[in-house]
């Protein structure tokens, strides 16, 4: 197993990647890996308005566009999805959020 997910909040996690998010927000806790995860946020009102903090930090994954993250619609749902690729290359834990822009 590449990582352990250790809690999670404001989220429902079917997968260990793949996050059904609550009001447009998620709060997860992982810990370890083995380099770079794709991590899914789903259930999203709109693809704009959102912000990843990874250790409570802001990442801008956009060097040239959208080069780290990529959004998807849902049309039976009607919803939005945002992936990261998210550096998980250590045994620590890291606080993964997903919030709206302030």
């Amino acid at each position: 197993m590449p990582f352990d997910r250790v809690e999670r909040r404001n989220a429902f996690c079917s997968k260990r990647t793949y996050c059904q998010s609550a009001d447009d927000v998620a709060a997860l806790t992982f810990r370890g890996g083995l380099g770079y995860i794709p991590m899914t946020f789903a259930g999203l009102t709109s693809l704009r308005g959102h912000q990843l903090l990874f250790d409570r930090q802001p990442i801008n994954q956009s060097v040239h566009g959208n080069d780290f993250w990529q959004t998807d619609f849902d049309a039976a749902t009607q919803s939005w999805s945002l992936t990261y690729n998210l550096p998980m290359t250590d045994n620590k834990s890291h606080t993964i959020q997903l919030t709206k822009t302030p």
